[in-house]
């Protein structure tokens, strides 16, 4: 019954003030780890996520930065083993992140 009301409402009947903490905390999670100025589209989009949208995206960007901070070494030292260099690989993985 996913065209019911109750369900429409789902997560994303919260609060004002919680909407706006939310949506807050993630442009800057995001403003914080973007390498240079976010784009103006991206931050146009990012404003207009629901509050239970930009939870989510917090909370999949905390899981990945504990993940990262376990696993970065290890992909390091293998791409190292690879020929190469741990910038080639933040280059790689911005890539991935901004254009992908």
């Amino acid at each position: 019954r996913t065209g019911s009301p109750e369900f429409s409402m789902g997560c994303c009947a919260l609060s004002t003030d919680l909407s706006q903490s939310a949506v807050e905390r993630l442009v800057k999670s995001v403003n914080a780890s973007w390498h240079g100025t976010i784009p103006e589209a991206e931050l146009k989009e990012l404003l207009t996520l629901k509050p239970c949208q930009a939870q989510a995206i917090l909370n999949v960007r905390r899981k990945c930065g504990g993940l990262n901070r376990e696993f970065g070494p290890i992909l390091l030292a293998r791409a190292d083993d690879l020929g190469f260099t741990a910038e080639d690989v933040r280059a790689t993985l911005r890539y991935i992140r901004e254009e992908a």
